[in-house]
C-alpha cells in the first residue's frame, strides 16, 4: 500500500484508494484485501468486480456507483441502498429489478420508471408517485396515483 503524492489517499496496486482523513493505513490495507477484482474505487468496502465506485459497501458488478449498498449489475447508480439488476438508477433506496429508474424510493419490480416514489410492481412508469395500499378488509392491493 502506498500513500499518494498529495498524502490525501492510501492507494493499492489496483488504483483503489481510501481517504487518509477517514481511514488509517491499517484500515485501508484491510479494505483493500476485501475488495475482489475492483479497480479505481474510492473509500469502498467489501465489493466485488466494481470499477470507479465511490463510498460503496458490499456491491457487485458496479461501475461508477456512489454511496451504494448491496448493488448488483449496476450502470449509473447514485445513492443506492438495495439495488439489484440496476441500469440507470439515480436516487435509489429499495430498488430490485431496476431498468431506467430515476428518482427512486421504494421500487420493486421496476422497468422504465422515471420520477418514482412508492412503486411496488412497477412496469412502464413515467411520473410515478404511486402509493400502494392494501384494503384492510379484502386484502386487495390498490394503487393510488
Amino acid at each position: 500500500m502506498k500513500v499518494g503524492k498529495n498524502m490525501e489517499y492510501f492507494i493499492d496496486k489496483n488504483g483503489n484508494k481510501w481517504n487518509s482523513q477517514k481511514f488509517t493505513r491499517e484500515q485501508a490495507k484491510k479494505h483493500s484485501q476485501n475488495l475482489v477484482n475492483c479497480k479505481d474505487c474510492i473509500d469502498c468496502i467489501e465489493c466485488v468486480d466494481c470499477y470507479g465506485c465511490n463510498s460503496c459497501n458490499n456491491c457487485q458488478n458496479c461501475d461508477y456507483c456512489n454511496s451504494c449498498n448491496n448493488c448488483q449489475n449496476c450502470e449509473e447508480c447514485n445513492s443506492c441502498n438495495n439495488c439489484q439488476n440496476c441500469k440507470e438508477c439515480n436516487s435509489c433506496n429499495y430498488c430490485v429489478a431496476c431498468k431506467k429508474c430515476y428518482n427512486c424510493i421504494y421500487c420493486i419490480n421496476c422497468k422504465n420508471c422515471n420520477n418514482c416514489k412508492f412503486c411496488k410492481k412497477s412496469q412502464e412508469c413515467n411520473d410515478c408517485r404511486n402509493v400502494i395500499k392494501v384494503h384492510r378488509l379484502t386484502g386487495e392491493t390498490h394503487i393510488c396515483l
